[in-house]
């Protein structure tokens, strides 16, 4: 009688784990992430753009979609900053929830790393001797990964969750950097029961991740080791009420948005996902949305103690606003447009041996998007309609 007292009270418990967990889920308010949203007759449904990190020109990546027959294929275009000249650098079968994913592989290699239907594409970009484009590409299938819905590639390791589970898988797709320093003999593919939400940042300097997970309705941030053990005692959140949250740019540590108790947006930034000490509170803005009802956007430049970081907010009116700051600098606004939406991206670019921090946002007016460039001061380089 004890056993099959002991098997209802379990199947009990186990029930109403998974009604609150759904219950969760149902009430779970998802916010809308900054995008793109330009729709370009000559390359498609563009997703996503962002400075091109691995070629020594000013370049924009840009992703799109296109389909034939039916079938949605993405596309990678280099866009040449001093000449306009676009360059196809690949196409393949689009992902279902990943078609919009783009970054860059760390430290080793700078590739382009997007997602396909059932893998990850890595894309080569460089001069050959005449100084002409070359590229190459590699595309690797990964078991489970039809149904990812968040991702990250950093080193040679991926690690994405999916749509239809509550785990978040690691795959070691070549062996990175620091391997080569640690005497890791972890299995190729793994697999962590943390019910996130979406994949973070993977930190392969610190061997932790970072990634978001809902409790009671709202959404937190938390932290692990690439073993799968906590890096917080009884694995508690680091960070509660995250809003949007992302990578820095050296993968060394995330930044991002919360809800504080006035129901305006923290700007954080994390410089060590291993120590609670190393999160700064940046600023703090008013929770309103751009044009399209999406949240502010947030980007950075890292470089040992060095920062710079750029967001986004907005009026009650969605009109917008770009502000900077730098380590031991004061907030300073870059440029104020009515017309600003989406995400914005900061980047350096050498020129003269002088690096150049060049800002990359977006306008829509009367039914047409603009890719804009600014510097730091926000004097407009160039608009761009793609």
């Amino acid at each position: 009688m004890k056993k099959y007292s002991f098997l209802i009270a379990f199947t009990l418990l186990l029930f109403l784990t998974f009604l609150s967990y759904s219950y969760q889920r149902e009430n779970y308010e998802d916010v809308i992430k900054p995008h793109v949203n330009i729709e370009s007759k000559k390359l498609g449904k563009i997703t996503n753009i962002d400075f091109c990190k691995t070629y020594k020109n000013p370049c924009l990546v840009i992703t799109s979609t296109k389909y034939e027959d039916d079938v949605p294929y993405s596309y990678i275009y280099l866009l040449d900053l001093n000449t306009d000249e676009i360059t196809q650098l690949n196409k393949y079968k689009s992902h279902k929830y990943l078609n919009d994913f783009l970054t860059f592989d760390s430290f080793a290699s700078d590739d382009i790393i997007t997602a396909c239907n059932y893998g990850v594409v890595q894309t080569e970009v460089r001069y050959d001797d005449d100084g002409l484009i070359k590229f190459n590409s590699e595309k690797q299938d990964i078991f489970k990964f039809e149904n990812a819905d968040s991702m990250d590639f950093k080193n040679g390791s991926l690690f994405f969750s999916s749509k239809d589970d509550d785990l978040i898988y690691k795959q070691t797709l070549h062996n990175d950097f620091f391997s080569s320093f640690t005497n890791n003999n972890a299995p190729k593919h793994q697999t962590f029961y943390k019910k996130p939400l979406y994949i973070v940042n993977a930190n392969s300097l610190d061997n932790c991740l970072s990634y978001t997970k809902i409790n009671k309705d709202k959404l937190d941030l938390y932290r692990m080791y690439y073993s799968g053990e906590y890096i917080d005692k009884f694995n508690g959140p680091l960070i509660k009420n995250i809003v949007n949250a992302r990578g820095l740019y050296n993968g060394n540590g995330f930044i991002g948005m919360n809800i504080n108790s006035n129901s305006k947006l923290n700007i954080f930034m994390n410089r060590n996902q291993r120590k609670d000490q190393d999160n700064y509170k940046i600023d703090t803005i008013d929770y309103n949305t751009d044009m399209f009802g999406a949240v502010p956007s947030i980007d950075s430049l890292t470089f040992n103690e060095d920062y710079t970081l750029i967001y986004t907010s907005y009026d009650e009116n969605h009109k917008g606003k770009i502000q900077s700051v730098g380590y031991n600098k004061n907030i300073e606004t870059v440029l104020e447009d009515e017309n600003l939406y989406g995400p914005v991206r900061i980047e350096d670019f050498r020129i003269d041996d002088n690096k150049i921090k060049k800002i990359m946002y977006f306008t829509y007016e009367n039914g047409s998007a603009k890719v804009n460039i600014c510097d730091i001061n926000g004097n407009k380089i160039k608009s761009i309609i793609l």
